[in-house]
């Protein structure tokens, strides 16, 4: 392969020892090396972004082979070996070979079976481990003109989310029992006036009480076919109390 003035020529040299000469065929390639290199860049931009994901990363091609792991991902699975060491290993036996660090093994192994069967994208999995931590797991299977070429796995650990919500979800709990009790009318707007909490004082019907969370008056006017008069009545005497 020889470049001239951004040229890209291949050459191909027979020697034809009867005559005592020698045959050169060249072709212009440019095109293709240039495709070629495009490809790479392209390549090596996506494994460079990938390597520095705050998130773990497998990908794999259509035979379960690596293809390319990133050092948060073995980090995560603790896994001993550089990321670039994994590179062609096979996965097949990867699932029963991790089970034990989940709290249901069996489960995360019939998941994985079912997910690499369909081969359709799926977000959101949650995952608890053993020591504690919760993660998300996303498939996204990687078609072209409907041949499989493989799919990527990315994991990230959302315990500190989880926990943080558990315990909002624990508080809310907490304070709405408090507020359940105490025998007067409650009613907690947000700023679009939609209604976030009532005690059953206020509305003692369950149904509706549930069914007002996050509406306004005026759903309610709506709903029980009641004259606008009585909702904007009762905004002013709201807004004069601001």
């Amino acid at each position: 392969e020889v470049e001239a003035e951004g040229r890209y020529y291949s050459f191909a040299c027979i020697a034809l020892e009867e005559e005592g000469y020698i045959n050169i065929y060249g072709r212009d390639i440019t095109n293709q090396e240039l495709l070629d290199r495009d490809l790479k860049r392209t390549a090596n931009r996506l494994t460079t972004l990938i390597s520095n994901l705050q998130s773990a990363v497998l990908l794999e091609n259509e035979n379960r082979t690596i293809a390319l792991v990133n050092q948060m991902f073995c980090n995560m699975f603790h896994i001993p070996v550089a990321p670039e060491l994994l590179i062609g290993s096979d996965c097949s036996q990867a699932a029963e070979q991790t089970k034990h660090l989940f709290k249901n093994p069996d489960t995360f192994v019939e998941r994985i079976a079912e997910i690499l069967q369909n081969k359709v994208t799926v977000t959101g999995d949650k995952l608890e481990l053993l020591n504690g931590k919760i993660l998300r797991r996303d498939f996204i299977p990687i078609w072209n003109n409907n041949q499989y070429f493989g799919h990527m796995w990315v994991y990230e650990d959302i315990t500190e989310v989880e926990t943080r919500e558990q315990a909002l979800t624990e508080q809310k709990a907490f304070y709405e029992e408090i507020l359940n009790k105490i025998p007067a009318d409650i009613a907690v707007f947000d700023k679009e006036h939609r209604y976030l909490f009532l005690n059953p004082v206020a509305v003692k019907d369950e149904n509706l009480r549930r069914w007002l969370i996050g509406k306004t008056d005026e759903d309610y006017a709506q709903y029980k076919n009641k004259p606008q008069k009585l909702v904007d009545e009762r905004r002013a005497i709201f807004n004069a109390v601001k």
